[in-house]
């Protein structure tokens, strides 16, 4: 089993997208005067937290699982393409045997 750790690169990215749906989903809330529309923000907010918590069990307690290897796999897929690009496209587009 691999051991994964998570850095600024992986973090980033995350935290980017979380601000930027913050901010347009917050001008989308103050657009509609609806009462229902008082619980846009706390439940986008709730939703970042069980998103969060999931990743971290997923990462703690399985210590990784099949995402993580769908991951591995992409990024060695990706350096084969960089590295060997026509066999990069061979890779992707050949038969699948084991």
């Amino acid at each position: 089993m691999h051991s994964y750790s998570i850095g600024f690169s992986e973090i980033a990215p995350a935290i980017f997208w979380m601000v930027l749906l913050a901010v347009i989903y917050n001008s989308r809330r103050k657009k509609n005067s609806g009462s229902h529309f008082r619980y846009y923000m706390p439940n986008l907010f709730a939703k970042y937290l069980f998103a969060i918590a999931f990743a971290v069990v997923y990462l703690g307690i399985y210590q990784g699982g099949d995402t993580f290897s769908y991951y591995d796999g992409a990024n060695s897929l990706t350096q084969l393409l960089f590295k060997s690009p026509d066999l990069y496209f061979t890779e992707l587009f050949g038969e699948n045997g084991v």
